[in-house]
């Protein structure tokens, strides 16, 4: 009897969980996968670029600032890095892997203009410092205020800091499956864990693969384990890390 009661506890809970899909549309989405659609608006060559700007084998220098996110996006400290931290060390990450440009680097100062203002009208604050600190190039980055746990949208712009010239800008969004199955878990006692941050760094990923890969004009490039250098790599750089 004991066991009858157990199963049929088990089965309302995945009968609700099957309903929460449905209901929420999650039977389009695999539950684990993650999607993005990203249009550029400005979208000069970044390998060309650098190749008629910069002499041969010129250690051209790029500085990734932290993505300007919303307050409820934000850290705290170095216990717990927030969201546009995270998406420039990963977007890092990326261009250290591409090899199309010597010296990739995420610079975080936490007295940089993190500010929507200064994304939108003209990034002069962030270009100084970069500047100062001896940068050819800049990547900064906007997200949106989030309105779906599934879903983030994230703005970038990479500028020539000397010349204040941007070189790409492009919006990017991206989405996941993985929120809305947690969430459903969640609410009907499948998952223990509130699934508040579970899923975000599904988002994080995508977001920063794909701003990379459009920025980067979705190039292939072989893996390390290949043991091939990527065609568009600058002979004689070195990709380094702070």
């Amino acid at each position: 009897m004991k066991c009858h009661l157990y199963l049929s506890h088990a089965a309302v809970k995945l009968l609700t969980l099957s309903v929460a899909f449905l209901a929420g549309g999650c039977a389009l989405i695999h539950p684990h996968e993650e999607k993005c659609n990203s249009h550029a608006y400005l979208q000069e060559d970044l390998a060309d670029y650098i190749s008629n700007r910069f002499h041969t084998q010129s250690p051209v220098r790029l500085a990734i600032m932290p993505f300007t996110v919303p307050a409820n996006l934000t850290g705290y400290g170095e216990q717990r890095p927030d969201v546009g931290q995270k998406l420039a060390w990963r977007v890092h990450a990326q261009f250290l892997r591409s090899e199309q440009i010597p010296i990739v680097e995420v610079f975080d100062r936490a007295d940089w203009p993190a500010k929507k203002e200064e994304f939108f009208r003209g990034n002069f604050g962030a270009m100084a410092q970069a500047r100062e600190a001896g940068y050819d190039l800049l990547l900064v980055g906007l997200v949106e205020q989030t309105t779906s746990l599934n879903e983030m949208t994230a703005y970038s712009k990479i500028i020539d800091v000397e010349l204040g010239i941007t070189i790409w800008y492009g919006k990017v969004t991206a989405t996941t499956g993985a929120g809305l199955f947690q969430d459903a878990g969640y609410r009907v006692g499948l998952i223990d864990q509130k699934p508040a941050m579970l899923y975000m760094d599904s988002l994080i990923d995508e977001v920063a693969n794909c701003t990379t890969r459009s920025i980067l004009q979705e190039r292939e490039w072989p893996t390390s384990a290949e043991g091939e250098m990527n065609p568009f790599a600058k002979k004689g750089g070195s990709n380094v890390a702070p």
